[in-house]
């Protein structure tokens, strides 16, 4: 497991960590943080987070695990008590639509596609995929990745089909370790 704080990046549990590092960074950053949250609600955490985010501007966002926050057929997870007490519009779907207007690049991980907010699949530029062989997994990758996506369960470990909306191909990486 990586250790970010032995690479100079700062541990930050709650919103107003994050925010007081923003601050400290200034406009012209870096500030190299990881958003941990220690319980409580991750929707709750991650619309707090992103939205300091936003406001920030100029980074990137990495979402580990996004199906936490959303859901197939919307940008907010239906599972979470956050919704009932709030009415905007989720961070998610703001990012994905208007996050090059504040310069936010946006990563995510996921281990079920299937369960990913299609707003956000269908904007991504780039979807790194390894083996999975469920039928709903590989639906959900076939728009992007084709007739390639036939390839996903006869992946070796470590290696990927690597789809890249500039290049319009699908290649294969990674491999042996």
């Amino acid at each position: 497991m990586t250790n970010f704080s032995d690479m100079g990046w700062n541990i930050v549990r709650q919103p107003g960590d994050l925010r007081n590092r923003l601050l400290a960074a200034g406009p012209d950053g870096p500030v190299h943080v990881v958003y941990q949250p220690i319980g409580g609600d991750p929707v709750e955490h991650w619309e707090h987070m992103a939205w300091l985010c936003l406001m920030a501007e100029n980074l990137i966002i990495v979402a580990d695990e996004v199906d936490m926050i959303c859901s197939a057929g919307s940008p907010a997870s239906a599972r979470s008590p956050y919704w009932k007490k709030y009415q905007r519009m989720p961070a998610l779907q703001k990012i994905v639509q208007y996050g090059r207007h504040s310069k936010v690049a946006f990563l995510a991980t996921a281990r079920r596609p299937q369960d990913v907010w299609r707003g956000l699949t269908g904007q991504a530029g780039r979807i790194v995929v390894f083996k999975m062989n469920e039928r709903l997994e590989l639906d959900a990758v076939r728009d992007r990745l084709g007739s390639d996506t036939d390839r996903l369960p006869n992946l070796l470990p470590y290696t990927y089909l690597d789809w890249n909306d500039a290049e319009g191909e699908v290649n294969v990486g990674g491999g042996k370790r």
